[in-house]
């Protein structure tokens, strides 16, 4: 049941793997928005999935936006979180 509701904030306690595994199905562009705005270790454990040049780039990515509509950045959210919801279930053989 847990699994169902995992948060935004829970984010930084996830696992790797999972994290690795849930985040690797949604397009970049989904992850950057869903970044735009969060607390640093939110952040810092979605980065920690990436190599450091791809980092480099997806933190210009954050960087270069401005202002997106607050819905956007919500529905980027739901998409991430909705991915690791599903991982996390199959994981745990619900």
């Amino acid at each position: 049941v847990r699994s169902m509701f995992v948060t935004f904030s829970d984010i930084p306690s996830l696992d790797d793997s999972l994290l690795i595994k849930s985040l690797s199905g949604i397009d970049r562009k989904v992850i950057v928005l869903a970044m735009f705005g969060a607390e640093a270790e939110i952040v810092d454990k979605m980065m920690s999935i990436y190599a450091s040049r791809e980092r480099m780039i997806v933190r210009s990515q954050i960087d270069s936006l401005s202002d997106p509509e607050p819905e956007l950045v919500e529905d980027a959210r739901k998409d991430v979180l909705a991915a690791i919801r599903s991982n996390n279930r199959k994981k745990k053989g619900m």
